[in-house]
């Protein structure tokens, strides 16, 4: 597995597990959600430009 791959995998066990925080949680469960999936959107993005 490349790093890309892993780093990929990582910040989608992390999005799910963002997912499931409370609404009351001191992180805003959109603004970490919003993150992580511009982090995805990058990992991809280099991918194709290999």
């Amino acid at each position: 597995m490349t790093d890309l791959a892993s780093l990929d995998a990582e910040l989608e066990r992390e999005r799910r597990s963002i997912a499931m925080l409370s609404p009351r949680s001191p992180l805003s469960r959109e603004k970490a959600l919003e993150l992580i999936e511009r982090c995805q959107a990058a990992i991809r993005s280099a991918r194709a430009a290999k």
